[in-house]
């Protein structure tokens, strides 16, 4: 959902507002590129915690990092920003920071219980 607001968002500001000679181009290009990260980051989380996996954790909490920059560029960096932009990337970046958090805790949480502890 949120990449097809995002593409949304994009078409309007393509409309509306001036952008500098490619600039439009490679932001779309960094929001696919995003998605495709996005998804990637998620389909390896569902799968760690369904199967209790510690590498799929692992390369979950790896494609966390660059998902997390990803939505502070579209929150702060990126040429125009607007005010929906703002809310739907703060919500993202809460709610993947939490994700994150949450793996490096089933991490431990199933590393304990290959252990027995």
């Amino acid at each position: 959902m949120y990449f097809l607001l995002e593409y949304l968002v994009f078409v309007y500001k393509r409309y509306q507002l001036i952008y500098p000679n490619g600039v439009l181009a490679v932001e779309l290009v960094g929001v696919s590129f995003f998605l495709f990260a996005q998804f990637t980051r998620i389909n390896f989380g569902s799968s760690g915690n369904k199967t209790e996996s510690s590498q799929d954790l692992i390369f979950f909490i790896l494609l966390s990092i660059p998902c997390i920059i990803a939505f502070i560029f579209f929150l702060r960096v990126q040429t125009y920003t607007l005010l929906f932009e703002v809310v739907l990337n703060a919500f993202g970046l809460f709610f993947s920071g939490f994700e994150f958090i949450f793996a490096i805790v089933a991490m431990a949480s199933f590393g304990k219980a290959d252990k027995g502890i």
